[in-house]
């Protein structure tokens, strides 16, 4: 990628409007509980509970039981400090997100598809991932979700195999060397 059009920032108070709007537009897909590296964002029943959890499950001491730290990022669009997306890395893995969830999670809003933001959203976050310490990184997608697979091999996933979750294929993707 060439030119930078995105950066990942934490959430903060200021951004109430944008994430709750972002909470009105978004789908959840097939198969999934909410909309994908939210942090939970649709079942949440304000923003400052949404924000309360996000800054809970950042805190590994604070995270609950049989979850792991994870920390959620708003992806914004340097010209204009619109929000993208919302992409959540897991500091480690469950056997449950070893298996069909993964370090990364991520999501673009229905209107600013099909621009190569997703892209852009997980090479940030594999930096981050970097910086962090977690190599490799498990990244996931249902099989039907063939922009998201196209997202991961973009980004270097190599797709190790698929398994079954429910009625869905899901396909486990790692990046960097396993």
């Amino acid at each position: 990628m060439t030119d930078v059009r995105l950066y990942l920032v934490k959430p903060t108070a200021d951004d109430e409007q944008a994430v709750w709007e972002y909470r009105a537009t978004c789908d959840i897909p097939a198969g999934s509980q909410d909309i994908p590296g939210s942090c939970r964002l649709r079942e949440a029943a304000s923003f400052a509970a949404w924000f309360a959890r996000v800054e809970q499950i950042a805190d590994a001491s604070r995270t609950p039981e049989g979850h792991v730290a994870a920390t959620t990022y708003l992806a914004k669009h340097v010209e204009d400090g619109r929000l993208i997306g919302t992409i959540q890395i897991r500091h480690g893995l469950t056997p449950h997100l070893l298996e069909f969830g993964g370090h990364i999670g991520y999501s673009v809003a229905p209107r600013e598809r099909g621009h190569g933001y997703g892209t852009e959203m997980l090479g940030l976050a594999l930096d981050k991932c970097a910086e962090m310490g977690i190599s490799p990184v498990l990244v996931t997608c249902k099989k039907p979700n063939v922009a998201s697979a196209k997202v991961i091999q973009a980004n270097g996933g190599k797709l190790e195999n698929e398994v079954q979750e429910g009625e869905f294929t899901v396909q486990r993707y790692w990046i960097g060397d396993v």
